[in-house]
């Protein structure tokens, strides 16, 4: 089977209620669909479920542990009513929906339509056909009024119908193969622990719930081996269950189909429902491990911030395979690219929203401009200057040019709350670590092996390194040549100060003076060279960076 990916659903102009010249944009693993009630999400994921789907009549090895083909038919899911039917009128739009797959680009368009009953009811129905496209979708196996052949599964609020309130409720030993039973049970204890009985307790068996619904449908969930009686479960405990047997439905097509196995489409609504906070969170990594080992695009609907904001810190300076598409203006409703905390403001409703904040500034303070030099290459070659960037907040950096000792006594004076708090120091590696090393704000910055150095020391015994490698074998010699830096011009800016005639007291100031006499155009060059071959250490003062700048940007809190 092929994988076909979804991209985007638009909504044209008077297409379907207040959804009207929109266009929502789908991502890789993840979409997380936000707004206010009413505004339409749900019907956004009903559009998406509907459009593709395989049954097994049609070849398709299994049904999903739901009882039901991996398919979705919008109007069992949602009721229609006469001014939602757009099927021929030339003044309602369509909903497409784009598709890629093998590179080329499938394009299903729905509006709602009728037929008769053999009783003369009216029968809505939401068929997803083929946009033209020169035969293009038929040669990738895409029936012109069929749905895009994808496993699908929608997981809607029917599953927060309680127990307590169905006149018709079923238990009977599950059908799940006892590999899904293990993953049941380790998905259920990893968000709510302890729930489910241990594989062992539970002797590798579960339990198949038939809860009765309105006019005679019945929902099945899989259940693992709970502490208790499986009709006794929170709604939360019942909404979870919902989500991992459509998982492990997932799970047994792919062992199924083997290399054959396209992926699936796994849609949610209301992904938080029943969920503490930590549960939340926790369900949030379990569906992104789960969306890249299965291969499915996952898109869920969501009113949690807890969520929201969870999912929005781990989207940030990252390739785009997660995204958070937010839904605003109940009236005329518009997709906004908004900062969590624009978010959180909309959602409340609140009158500040949108205000430009005053930012907080956290400053950076390095012993000299040496190390303000060495500390922001280091920030170019990583990942730190996205640490740097968080909403709300702006970085300064400062050679204060005062001795180390002078900087620490600031440090940890908590009546200084600009240095002991809001403030990152940055100190020179030949610091005393023990003076520091209680210091949640202080750093210092990497050197050779840890070797107690100044910046200028180590950028110029970095040199005398190279230097003694005539024949150009190390990755230094090597990196240097390839940045136009020859053993030659090393030989030269080496000789320009002789160490041993420089006395001690004296000999920081020669080596500053050393430094700042290079190009500052080549010194960068020598520096980046001097960060490749020394990234172990490199990587180790950017972690304790990022942990004491975070700690910094805590205090604001």
């Amino acid at each position: 089977m092929k994988q076909f990916v979804l991209k985007r659903v638009i909504f044209e102009e008077n297409s379907w209620r207040k959804l009207s010249k929109i266009e929502i944009p789908i991502a890789a693993r993840l979409t997380v669909i936000a707004g206010h009630n009413g505004i339409g999400k749900s019907s956004v994921l009903g559009f998406i479920a509907n459009a593709s789907g395989v049954r097994t009549v049609d070849g398709f090895p299994e049904k999903s542990y739901f009882g039901t083909e991996f398919r979705s038919v919008f109007e069992e899911q949602f009721r229609l009513a006469p001014a939602d039917i757009s099927a021929g009128l030339k003044e309602r739009g369509k909903i497409l929906l784009d598709y890629e797959c093998q590179g080329e680009i499938v394009v299903k368009q729905c509006n709602i339509g009728t037929t008769k009953k053999a009783n003369g009811d009216v029968r809505y129905r939401v068929v997803p056909r083929t946009k033209k496209d020169g035969g293009t979708a038929l040669s990738l196996g895409v029936k012109d009024d069929g749905k895009i052949p994808m496993p699908t599964l929608f997981v809607s609020a029917a599953r927060l119908w309680p127990i307590g309130e169905s006149a018709k409720v079923e238990v009977c030993k599950s059908t799940l193969d006892p590999a899904d039973v293990e993953f049941m049970i380790r998905f259920h204890n990893q968000i709510i622990p302890g729930e489910a009985a241990s594989a062992e307790q539970a002797g590798m068996s579960a339990h198949e719930v038939d809860i009765g619904l309105s006019e005679g449908r019945t929902m099945r969930t899989q259940h693992p081996n709970y502490h208790y009686e499986p009709t006794t479960i929170s709604l939360g405990q019942g909404a979870l269950s919902s989500i991992a047997t459509a998982l492990a439905s997932f799970r047994k097509i792919k062992r199924i189909l083997g290399r054959e196995y396209p992926g699936g489409i796994l849609v949610i609504d209301e992904i938080e429902a029943g969920l503490h906070p930590r549960a939340q969170n926790k369900l949030l990594d379990k569906l992104l491990s789960l969306g890249k080992e299965l291969r499915l695009q996952i898109i869920v609907t969501t009113h949690s911030l807890v969520f929201l904001d969870s999912i929005y810190q781990r989207t940030i300076g990252k390739e785009a395979i997660d995204r958070i598409v937010y839904l605003m203006d109940t009236k005329k409703p518009c997709v906004k690219d908004l900062t969590i905390d624009e978010i959180r403001e909309e959602m409340l409703l609140s009158k500040t929203a949108f205000e430009r904040r005053k930012k907080s500034t956290v400053t950076i303070y390095t012993e000299d401009d040496e190390g303000l030099t060495i500390l922001r290459r280091i920030i170019r070659k990583t990942d730190l200057a996205e640490h740097e960037k968080t909403k709300g907040f702006s970085i300064r950096k400062v050679a204060i040019s005062i001795g180390c000792n002078q900087m620490i006594k600031m440090a940890k004076n908590k009546d200084l709350w600009h240095f002991s708090r809001y403030s990152v120091c940055v100190f020179d590696a030949d610091v005393e670590g023990k003076s520091i090393e209680t210091l949640e704000n202080c750093v210092r910055l990497p050197t050779e092996a840890g070797l107690k150095r100044s910046p200028e020391e180590e950028i110029f015994a970095f040199l005398q390194k190279a230097q003694r490698d005539v024949d150009g074998d190390t990755l230094a010699r090597r990196e240097l040549s390839e940045a136009s830096i020859s053993w030659d011009w090393i030989e030269a800016h080496l000789n320009l100060m002789n160490i041993e005639s420089v006395k001690q007291t004296k000999k920081r100031d020669a080596m500053k003076k050393w430094f700042r006499g290079i190009n500052k155009e080549r010194m960068n060059k020598i520096i980046d060279v001097w960060i490749d071959v020394n990234m172990d250490q490199v990587r180790k003062f950017a972690e304790n960076y990022k942990r004491a700048l975070q700690f910094v940007k805590a205090q604001y809190e």
